[in-house]
């Protein structure tokens, strides 16, 4: 990867991952397309919603769409909110749970500032775009980030011989 981006002061997103964005060299790049495969369980929308995250944060005259079909957009708010908080999901449960009025006020405050839409409904891959320029007329501003969090997006329909796999 390294060896084809430019380096210079060409703009790099930052993922919110330290060690990561230090071997990128500041973050991936602008405009390019990055896809991450791992298990379950291995981290990746938790690298995505830090690279949305810092996004959103970099720039309050963009907008960011989050789309998902593996988990909610409650669940999905509660691991921001973790993010930001450094508060477990349980606690963060537990608070929502008990209608903890300062907590709940903190949490709006604190999700209203991130130009974030999260979407957790079905959006066939070909309406992506055109789902993109309603977010960008909705709040009248450009997206500036897009993130798939759905594995099932990149499943071929074509059969495959299992006896030939190794």
């Amino acid at each position: 990867y390294l060896a084809f981006s430019k380096i210079g002061d060409e703009k790099r997103v930052k993922t919110g991952i330290q060690r990561f964005d230090k071997v990128m060299m500041g973050g991936y790049l602008a405009g390019e397309v990055l896809g991450l495969v791992a298990l379950t369980g291995g981290g990746k929308t938790t690298f995505g919603l830090n690279a949305i995250i810092q996004n959103a944060e970099r720039s309050n005259k963009e907008m960011n769409v989050y789309f998902s079909l593996e988990m909610p957009r409650r669940i999905l708010l509660q691991r921001i909110l973790q993010i930001k908080t450094g508060n477990s999901g349980s606690d963060i449960w537990n608070y929502a749970k008990r209608d903890d009025k300062t907590f709940m006020e903190n949490s709006r405050n604190i999700l209203s500032k991130l130009n974030i839409e999260i979407v957790d409904k079905r959006i066939p891959i070909y309406d992506y775009l055109s789902y993109v320029y309603r977010v960008e007329d909705k709040y009248k501003m450009k997206v500036s980030m897009t993130l798939n969090d759905h594995a099932g997006l990149f499943k071929s329909n074509q059969k495959t011989d299992k006896s030939q796999a190794s």
